[in-house]
């Protein structure tokens, strides 16, 4: 069949130390950044209002913030795919 796709095929036989896009942990790992997306996305305006800073809050800005700057490392070694390549 001309539709079929080759690419899953591909994404399951990467070289050690190259992380599948299409694998279950980049799956997970991308939905964990869509949470901090979010989460991002309703706090950075709320810091014009100048809360005070509790436990909760002062833990998940140091986890987004770990979170992103591993992700700018993690990117470097994430594989993808070319077309005629």
């Amino acid at each position: 069949r001309q539709g079929t796709s080759l690419l899953p095929v591909l994404a399951a036989n990467c070289m050690p130390g190259i992380i599948s896009p299409t694998g279950t942990y980049r799956m997970f790992w991308d939905l964990l950044g869509l949470l901090f997306i979010l989460w991002d996305t309703f706090m950075i305006p709320m810091q014009v209002f100048e809360f005070e800073k509790d436990t909760f809050r002062n833990t998940v800005d140091w986890v987004t913030l770990f979170y992103w700057t591993l992700d700018m490392i993690q990117s470097f070694f994430t594989g993808y795919f070319q077309e005629g390549g």
